[in-house]
């Protein structure tokens, strides 16, 4: 029988920890009647109340549940000619959106939901990044 420690949640991510198994079942329905199995090691799941359980060789593990209360979606969009990089906040939560150039930060705002925002690309020679999370994380 599968051994499962999970639905652990930790900065807002929830961590499975299983042996003996092969695959976790997650599903909004505590009968398990839409299951959608997980063999990756991340998943994208909206907002909601999630049931989970292992399965292994033997059988199932016992069920567990959790919930997600947040979504943390963006868009971005590159103007080459503008020199802008355009970061619309799709999810519904605020983010925390940070520009590196060159490894070195060179800019740092709060998009609230439904908002866009513009980073000006101050060196088109050098590559930027962006590092988006949940505003507070």
């Amino acid at each position: 029988v599968p051994k499962i420690t999970g639905g652990e949640r930790e900065n807002k991510l929830t961590f499975f920890k299983f042996t003996n198994a092969y695959a976790i079942v997650i599903d909004d329905n505590p009968d398990f009647s839409s299951p959608e199995k997980i063999t990756e090691d991340a998943v994208r799941l909206k907002p909601g109340n999630y049931y989970w359980k292992a399965i292994g060789v033997l059988g199932e593990s016992k069920e567990g549940n959790f919930t997600i209360e947040s979504e943390v979606v963006v868009s971005m969009k590159l103007d080459k000619d503008k020199g802008k990089t355009t970061i619309t906040n799709d999810g519904n939560v605020p983010v925390n959106a940070t520009e590196k150039q060159g490894g070195v930060i060179s800019g740092n705002m709060v998009i609230e939901v439904g908002e866009k925002e513009e980073f000006d690309n101050e060196n088109p020679e050098i590559n930027s990044s962006f590092e988006i999370r949940e505003n507070g994380i």
